[in-house]
């Protein structure tokens, strides 16, 4: 392991992984059943039912 520069020593707190973010599996469990279910109600929802700003969001709801 290579140690920090001493220019940035005292500037480096902490290092936050990618994986930090990635939520147990349980929780992805619970998540994808969430998702699943708004994927559901959302599909009799046609465009016209919505204001013209919400419905560039449409596509990307229904395709969850």
């Amino acid at each position: 392991m290579t140690p920090v520069p001493d220019e940035i020593a005292g500037s480096v707190d902490q290092v936050v992984s990618l994986w930090n973010f990635v939520p147990p599996k349980g929780q992805q469990r619970a998540n994808l059943k969430i998702l699943k279910q708004l994927q559901s109600d959302m599909k009799p929802v046609k465009a016209s039912f919505l204001k013209p700003e919400q419905r560039k969001y449409l596509p990307v709801v229904k395709n969850i």
